[in-house]
């Protein structure tokens, strides 16, 4: 398969000297014979935390109870601790989809991973300056509330209301 081919190609460069083990992972796709920022396998971020990650919550949930992923999470706090002005940003999408006891629950993961990771909602009774959530509804009715209950954060949204745009 391609991939296997990809995997292959970046192994074998690295292997014979031609470029640095790390630098498989920060080199941009130029093109496809060059290489890429993308981890291609579980077991990259497993011994190298990604700077970016994208997951739903069914494989975060998984990757918590996981003893292979530990590895990448303790990774990610000592960062996280060792670079107080460091941001995490946690972006949910169609947040209105995560109501009652499963919403819940998703709320309740996300602390869950947030805590893991060492950046909890709130830190000395405040607002964990590390934290920036980014949220997206198009439906959420009374947003402070619903958002300062969901992320267990008081007072720190800054709610951008949509707006309906009349035909010309």
């Amino acid at each position: 398969s391609n991939l296997k081919t990809q995997a292959d190609l970046l192994d074998s460069s690295v292997s014979s000297g031609k470029c640095d083990p790390d630098d498989i992972y920060v080199t941009p796709r130029l093109s496809d014979t060059d290489f890429t920022c993308e981890m291609l396998i579980r077991e990259d971020m497993q011994e190298k935390c990604p700077d970016i990650m994208i997951t739903n919550i069914s494989m975060l949930s998984i990757m918590l109870m996981r003893t292979g992923e530990q590895g990448m999470l303790d990774q990610t706090r000592k960062y996280y601790e060792e670079n107080p002005k460091a941001e995490f940003h946690l972006v949910v999408d169609e947040l209105h989809l995560h109501r009652g006891t499963s919403g819940s629950e998703v709320a309740y993961l996300l602390r869950m991973f947030l805590d893991r990771i060492g950046v909890p909602p709130m830190k000395n009774g405040k607002k964990n300056e590390q934290l920036q959530v980014y949220a997206s509804s198009a439906s959420l009715g009374s947003a402070q509330i619903y958002l300062e209950e969901f992320f267990g954060i008081q007072n720190q949204f800054d709610i951008q209301e949509g707006y309906n745009l009349k035909p010309v």
